[in-house]
Protein backbone atom coordinates (compact mmCIF):
# COMPACT_ATOMS: atom_id res chain seq x y z
CA UNK A 1 0.00 0.00 0.00
CA UNK A 2 1.40 3.57 -0.93
CA UNK A 3 0.49 5.10 2.20
CA UNK A 4 2.44 2.56 4.35
CA UNK A 5 5.83 3.85 2.23
CA UNK A 6 4.51 7.48 2.01
CA UNK A 7 2.40 7.75 4.89
CA UNK A 8 2.96 9.71 8.67
CA UNK A 9 2.96 6.90 11.24
CA UNK A 10 1.29 7.36 14.13
CA UNK A 11 0.58 5.30 17.61
CA UNK A 12 -3.22 5.28 18.00
CA UNK A 13 -5.37 4.12 20.68
CA UNK A 14 -8.40 1.64 20.23
CA UNK A 15 -11.17 2.91 21.32
CA UNK A 16 -13.85 0.69 20.60
CA UNK A 17 -14.01 -2.31 18.40
CA UNK A 18 -17.26 -2.84 16.20
CA UNK A 19 -18.70 -5.96 15.13
CA UNK A 20 -20.95 -7.23 12.45
CA UNK A 21 -22.46 -10.87 11.41
CA UNK A 22 -23.08 -11.42 7.57
CA UNK A 23 -24.88 -15.00 6.57
CA UNK A 24 -22.49 -16.45 3.96
CA UNK A 25 -25.28 -17.12 1.35
CA UNK A 26 -28.89 -15.98 0.72
CA UNK A 27 -30.97 -17.77 2.77
CA UNK A 28 -28.40 -19.60 4.71
CA UNK A 29 -28.10 -19.92 8.79
CA UNK A 30 -24.18 -19.69 8.35
CA UNK A 31 -22.64 -16.34 9.79
CA UNK A 32 -19.09 -14.93 9.23
CA UNK A 33 -18.74 -12.64 12.06
CA UNK A 34 -16.11 -9.68 10.99
CA UNK A 35 -14.52 -6.91 13.26
CA UNK A 36 -13.33 -3.69 12.86
CA UNK A 37 -11.27 -1.54 15.30
CA UNK A 38 -11.83 2.44 15.82
CA UNK A 39 -9.46 4.27 17.21
CA UNK A 40 -8.33 7.51 17.82
CA UNK A 41 -4.80 9.58 18.60
CA UNK A 42 -4.20 13.26 18.92
CA UNK A 43 -1.42 15.02 16.27
CA UNK A 44 1.33 16.02 18.54
CA UNK A 45 2.39 18.79 16.02
CA UNK A 46 -1.32 20.26 15.41
CA UNK A 47 -3.20 18.94 18.55
CA UNK A 48 -5.70 17.87 16.44
CA UNK A 49 -7.61 14.33 16.86
CA UNK A 50 -7.70 12.39 14.46
CA UNK A 51 -10.27 9.10 14.28
CA UNK A 52 -10.10 6.29 12.42
CA UNK A 53 -11.67 2.78 11.96
CA UNK A 54 -9.30 0.05 10.40
CA UNK A 55 -10.77 -2.91 7.31
CA UNK A 56 -13.03 -5.43 8.79
CA UNK A 57 -11.15 -8.33 9.57
CA UNK A 58 -12.32 -12.05 10.58
CA UNK A 59 -9.93 -11.86 13.31
CA UNK A 60 -11.79 -11.34 16.49
CA UNK A 61 -10.93 -8.15 17.78
CA UNK A 62 -12.51 -8.32 21.24
CA UNK A 63 -10.33 -7.49 24.29
CA UNK A 64 -8.28 -5.01 22.26
CA UNK A 65 -10.07 -2.15 23.55
CA UNK A 66 -6.76 0.33 25.28
CA UNK A 67 -4.58 -1.47 23.29
CA UNK A 68 -2.64 0.30 20.84
CA UNK A 69 -1.73 0.17 16.73
CA UNK A 70 -0.05 1.71 13.98
CA UNK A 71 -1.81 4.22 11.46
CA UNK A 72 -0.25 5.18 8.43
CA UNK A 73 -1.52 7.95 7.08
CA UNK A 74 -1.46 10.43 3.84
CA UNK A 75 -0.46 13.72 5.37
CA UNK A 76 -2.03 15.70 1.83
CA UNK A 77 -5.51 13.32 2.59
CA UNK A 78 -6.16 12.60 5.90
CA UNK A 79 -8.82 10.18 5.08
CA UNK A 80 -6.48 8.03 3.12
CA UNK A 81 -5.14 5.55 5.96
CA UNK A 82 -4.01 2.28 7.00
CA UNK A 83 -4.62 1.11 10.79
CA UNK A 84 -2.22 -1.88 10.72
CA UNK A 85 -3.88 -4.53 12.63
CA UNK A 86 -1.07 -6.66 13.11
CA UNK A 87 0.56 -3.86 15.49
CA UNK A 88 -2.04 -4.03 18.15
CA UNK A 89 0.03 -4.53 21.71
CA UNK A 90 -0.77 -7.23 24.12
CA UNK A 91 -2.42 -4.62 26.63
CA UNK A 92 -5.78 -6.65 28.10
CA UNK A 93 -5.59 -8.84 25.51
CA UNK A 94 -4.98 -12.53 25.29
CA UNK A 95 -5.43 -13.23 21.92
CA UNK A 96 -8.70 -15.28 22.09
Amino acid sequence: MQVIATGRKYTALITRINHVAKRTRSGANRLIDSYCAECGFTDEETNEKYLYNSAYTLYNLKGTEGSTVTVYVNPDDRSNCFVDLTTITENNYDGR
